[in-house]
């Protein structure tokens, strides 16, 4: 439509420092486990464990390394659209989830932040559509009718800046027809 604003977004800095932080104390602890079973069959077998040498390596450091990239390569795919009339969220590399939610559907926005995600300085904005929908634990199994907007550092802002859309766009003004007349709807 002519004349509207687009504005995109993406998750800051601090959301992808910390998956790295996750990301490292699961390489340590996995990397040690893996190192520990193979001191031990180079103690139990010496021959074996020398032969087997790159194998434990490969076993070993490849699996990081995949991991490390799709990290970063998930921060890459991750974005979010604001325009006037909705919203679009989309994140995945293998499995591309997108949603668009029109701002006169949303009936809640809730912040969400642990304490190492305001360690970070970053906060989540789950945005609730009317039609029900649920949430698992950390917000792994959402349903259609809800919006997860990952590592934002202006998430109580943009959650204002929402809301008073979905208010716009829910009051008298916006339900007559001469208004969506002015809109090109």
């Amino acid at each position: 439509m002519e004349g509207e604003t687009v504005e995109f977004m993406r998750p800051s800095l601090a959301f992808l420092n910390y998956r790295k932080f996750f990301f490292w104390i699961g390489l340590f602890l996995v990397d040690m486990v893996l190192i520990l079973l193979w001191a031990a069959y180079a103690i139990w077998w010496p021959l074996g464990g020398v032969l087997t040498a790159p194998l434990w390596l490969f076993v070993i450091i490849a699996p990081d390394i995949v991991a490390y990239v799709a990290i970063l390569l998930r921060y890459d795919t991750t974005w979010y659209i604001l325009t006037d009339r909705s919203m679009r969220i989309r994140r995945g590399i293998w499995s591309i989830y997108e949603t668009t939610i029109t701002f006169e559907n949303i009936q809640n926005v809730h912040i969400a932040q642990g304490p190492l995600q305001r360690h970070f300085g970053f906060a989540n904005l789950m945005v609730m559509t009317a039609g029900g929908g649920g949430m698992g634990h950390e917000g792994q199994t959402m349903g259609s009718h809800v919006g997860l907007m990952e590592g934002l550092d202006n998430a109580a802002e943009l959650r204002e800046r929402i809301l008073a859309r979905s208010q716009f766009f829910n009051s008298p003004e916006a339900t007559s027809p001469c208004f969506y007349a002015k809109i090109g709807a």
